[in-house]
């Protein structure tokens, strides 16, 4: 299986990333401005491309690896609503299963972001310091979501 052998290639990585097609596997809660995280066993058959998407559980089993210090997520933001509050309503949520989480968003093209999900705050600091960097070199192309 494709996911056992992404695991065991990045068992001693530090850093992970995962960028399917589309991101992660998501269900729009419009009336709440939120989503629904959905998970492989539950929700791979809804999903019309499966493989496009990541799957909550499938992030976990990458940020649980235990030399991992950053999983890096990526996003393609949907039309459910405005691309910010799509963001943020995923940050939020992120925040609340991993703690120390940022983002970054492309602004001017295709709307996507990349969520850093760090197992300490101070990895997350770090980040977040050299990401504001990043993004005031080019304001135009970049923004930090905290």
């Amino acid at each position: 299986m494709a996911l056992n052998a992404a695991l065991t290639f990045s068992m001693y990585s530090p850093i992970a990333a995962v960028a399917p097609d589309n991101g992660m596997a998501l269900k729009c809660k419009r009336e709440e401005k939120r989503f629904e995280f959905l998970n492989l066993e539950e929700h791979y058959r809804q999903k019309v491309y499966p493989h496009k998407y990541i799957f909550s559980d499938e992030v976990n089993y990458f940020y649980r690896l235990p030399h991992l210090e950053v999983c890096i997520v990526y996003q393609h933001l949907s039309r459910c609503f405005s691309h910010n509050d799509h963001i943020n309503s995923l940050l939020n949520d992120l925040k609340l299963e991993y703690n120390h989480v940022v983002a970054i968003k492309h602004k001017p093209y295709s709307p996507r972001v990349f969520f850093f999900l760090c197992k300490s705050d101070v990895i997350r600091v770090g980040i977040t310091h050299r990401l504001t960097q990043f993004t005031a070199e080019h304001p135009e192309f970049w923004e930090v979501f905290l």
